[in-house]
């Protein structure tokens, strides 16, 4: 559902007004140790469980659901997945998945490995014909591990001052032990024009704080 914003009344309206447009890329190395002991214990898939992370990162604020409808800024109650994988039928290509969200992370792990394998019989940009409004972006590049990622995507892939939708975009790399603890890169882009340096910092401390909750499994 969509919530709309009193953008007369927003405290953020001229820094909107100022910064629509203009993106923000940050990538940080990010402790997945108790993720990485969760999916060791339990025989579980890597992407779908940093996708549920990810998505409820996005989910636990509205700062990250940002929208605009019919020219209105606005946020969304909630956000799924829309995530690229390999086709199958040519794996020097990909496509999108799509899996909505649920805060029972087996149930969503489930849908979402269901999805991913519709996704991979498919044979165009989006199996499903579009791309999907209502989700945050996620991408992965399992074979590659970073230090800095940079993200150059037009303004008008998100859409245009009628209809976009302004969620972060996060592609995750290959993951490497360092010592006793197990680090990601994670590089995210931001819409500058609802998020600045104070959101940013409060996502990633959400993204290591939903990613602490695996410890319960595996103490």
């Amino acid at each position: 559902m969509f919530i709309p914003i009193d953008f007369e009344n927003w405290n953020r309206k001229e820094l909107y007004e100022h910064y629509y447009g203009y993106q923000l890329t940050f990538t940080l190395q990010i402790d997945i140790t108790d993720l990485y002991n969760y999916i060791k214990k339990e025989n579980k898939k890597f992407y779908p469980i940093i996708s549920w992370v990810i998505t409820k990162t996005v989910n636990d604020d509205s700062d990250f659901r940002f929208m605009i409808r019919n020219g209105q800024i606005g946020y969304m109650d909630k956000l799924g997945t829309n995530f690229t994988v390999v086709r199958d039928s040519d794996p020097t290509l990909f496509t999108h998945g799509v899996t909505p969200y649920y805060d029972d992370v087996e149930k969503y792990y489930s849908e979402f490995q269901k999805n991913k394998k519709l996704a991979e019989a498919g044979n165009s940009l989006y199996y499903n014909a579009s791309a999907s409004e209502n989700c945050v972006d996620i991408s992965t590049t399992p074979l590659i591990s970073f230090e800095s990622l940079s993200l150059n995507i037009p303004s008008n892939f998100y859409g245009n001052k009628d209809k976009a939708k302004l969620s972060p975009f996060t592609c995750v790399g290959k993951y490497k032990v360092e010592g006793d603890k197990v680090i990601l890169p994670v590089c995210t882009n931001f819409h500058h024009c609802v998020n600045d340096g104070h959101h940013i910092q409060k996502f990633f401390a959400l993204l290591q704080k939903n990613l602490g909750t695996f410890k319960s499994f595996t103490s």
